[in-house]
């Protein structure tokens, strides 16, 4: 991915879409944003965001959540990407005691920070289908 200031935009699809980023460069630098709206098209290509995600080193799984379901108060040691195909999610971040609520719709894509304790929220009327993802250990090269 090619690093771009906050706030300038790039072309996708003949229109001009913010670029944030949601990834630190380093461990001690919080993200500029967590969400990016509208990052994928509808309908979402889960295909597409696997192989997008697995440039980026991170795993790709679905998951489909009833109405009214609720994961609450998980916390993962590596940093974890969310994007909902159908319907709508309510996640809540906890960064250092700073709960941040996201209403995460069709196409939007979520950064969760390793440690973030973080509740997710079906609060579509239907089904919500969504991806998620872990970012892998950095594989680095290895002495004989």
């Amino acid at each position: 991915m090619i690093a771009r200031p906050p706030g300038r935009s790039r072309r996708r699809n003949s229109t001009l879409v913010p670029v944030v980023r949601t990834e630190p460069v380093s461990p001690h630098e919080a993200p500029v944003e967590l969400i990016a709206r509208n990052k994928w098209a509808y309908p979402v290509n889960p295909m597409s965001v696997g192989m997008d995600w697995g440039r980026r080193g991170y795993t790709c799984d679905r998951i489909a959540d009833p109405p009214d379901k609720e994961w609450r108060d998980f916390v993962h040691e590596t940093n974890e990407l969310i994007v909902v195909l159908d319907g709508r999610l309510e996640i809540e971040v906890d960064i250092d005691g700073d709960i941040q609520r996201f209403d995460v719709m069709t196409g939007d894509e979520l950064f969760v920070p390793g440690g973030a304790n973080h509740t997710v929220r079906n609060m579509h009327s239907g089904t919500t289908r969504w991806l998620y993802g872990y970012q892998a250990p950095s594989r680095g090269f290895r002495s004989f």
